[in-house]
């Protein structure tokens, strides 16, 4: 009668206890879950924000390279092809320093696939510069101006396609 009594509230413990150790692993595993996804939220919104705000500023970028040596050009009256040369030249070396120091500056949250292309188009808009300051105006003016205002544009698109892919993935796991 005895062992009756005892087999039944030995198990019974047993089962107390072991859930009670199960429930504590449990716990655990879903505070590191908690954890993991809170941690993925901050890094998806921070490399979010960081895309967005350059993503504008790639923007002004392509816009002022493309304004160096537009295909319908208008010129002011009371200014010499030179002041407009370096008018134009200023605002793009003015968007290409916003770009490079925004893109320096959170380097370390870009994918590396679209860090390298940035890095390119960077170096693209730069030759354009040059390009358009030191280039003659032969022949080729106009078509190497085309030329380099298509690769930036391809860059561009790249870095949509690149950083929308980015977003689907960092979506698709969160």
């Amino acid at each position: 009668m005895e062992n009756t009594f005892w087999i039944p509230t030995i198990i019974s413990l047993t089962s107390l206890i072991w859930n009670f150790f199960q429930s504590k692993k449990i716990l655990k595993l879903e505070t590191d879950a908690e954890r993991k996804n809170l941690i993925h939220k901050f890094q998806f919104e921070k490399e979010f924000n960081v895309y967005t705000d350059l993503w504008a500023k790639l923007i002004d970028l392509r816009n002022s390279t493309a304004s160096l040596r537009p295909i319908m050009d208008y010129k002011e009256k009371n200014k010499t092809d030179e002041e407009i040369k370096d008018e134009r030249l200023r605002e793009q070396l003015t968007k290409l320093v916003a770009v490079a120091d925004t893109f320096d500056k959170n380097s370390p949250f870009y994918a590396k696939d679209i860090y390298k292309e940035i890095e390119s188009l960077i170096k693209l808009t730069r030759f354009e510069a040059l390009d358009y300051q030191h280039g003659e105006r032969n022949r080729d003016y106009w078509e190497k101006a085309q030329e380099n205002i298509k690769k930036i544009v391809e860059s561009m698109d790249k870095i949509a396609t690149q950083i929308r892919k980015r977003i689907d993935v960092v979506e698709a796991t969160g």
